[in-house]
């Protein structure tokens, strides 16, 4: 069975933990760099692991507002980048294209934002609360949680 590679870089974290610090106790400079690369490759592992999920939740979240937004009252430019952006798929499910993917939905989030923030209806708010949401469930997702020193 190959191990994930967040299974791989969690051991590479706990090694340095275990195996490595322990050692460096008398040399304050070194222990605290290797502290760090260990927050580093715990960090690394953390994202490897749930980097995918989230950003094929955002980019159905995304998507869902952006087919619904393309129905209201907005320029038609905004409303046509809404549906094609709605319609778009990442070149493929690398971590590459998907972040890629992501950040031109994003563009055109930031876009639509500042549209409805001019808008003074009850859809506006609606889809500027919706945005608002979008923006906390990615740095929700992304939260670091470090392990104990």
């Amino acid at each position: 069975m190959k191990p994930s590679l967040s299974t791989m870089l969690s051991g590479a974290a706990d090694a340095l933990h275990t195996e490595l610090i322990p050692f460096l106790r008398t040399n304050p400079a070194a222990l605290g760099h290797a502290s760090m690369i260990r927050l580093v490759v715990y960090s690394a592992a953390t994202e490897a692991d749930r980097e995918p999920d989230t950003l094929m939740t955002e980019i159905a979240a995304l998507r869902m507002l952006f087919e619904s937004a393309a129905n209201m009252s907005l320029p038609d430019q905004l409303r046509a980048r809404l549906r094609a952006a709605a319609s778009a798929a990442p070149a493929n499910f690398t971590l590459s294209a998907m972040n890629e993917h992501t950040a031109m939905m994003k563009a055109v989030l930031i876009d639509l934002h500042a549209e409805v923030e001019e808008i003074s209806t009850p859809w506006a708010r609606a889809i500027e609360l919706q945005v608002w949401d979008i923006l906390r469930l990615g740095a929700d997702r992304r939260q670091l949680v470090l392990p104990g020193m």
